[in-house]
């Protein structure tokens, strides 16, 4: 609600922050698009450690699953190859435990 999106049945936030990205494995970018406002900040602030000519808190651009998947299939998302969709820390670790059973 923070960011006045409209979250309708079956729809999902995602948080993403000017000037975030990520080296790819074998080269170029990920575009990261996370799930918990907090993951943005906490990535941000990393990068900002090093580089500094960033501004001091990231620049917020939410959008939605259902917006991001609409604009896939009709082809109107530039640097579809470069988005990457990342869980919450916490998810990630429960699948972590249900794959090695501890």
């Amino acid at each position: 609600q923070e960011f006045g999106i409209d979250l309708g049945e079956n729809n999902f936030p995602l948080f993403l922050a000017d000037r975030l990205a990520f080296a790819a494995p074998g080269g170029g970018i990920q575009l990261p698009m996370f799930m918990e406002k907090n993951d943005v900040v906490t990535s941000y602030e990393r990068l900002r450690e090093t580089n500094k000519n960033l501004p001091e808190t990231p620049i917020f651009r939410p959008t939605t699953l259902n917006d991001e998947l609409f604009s896939m299939e009709k082809g109107t998302r530039y640097g579809l190859s470069q988005l990457t969709i990342y869980p919450t820390a916490d998810d990630v670790n429960q699948a972590v435990q249900m794959i090695t059973g501890k």
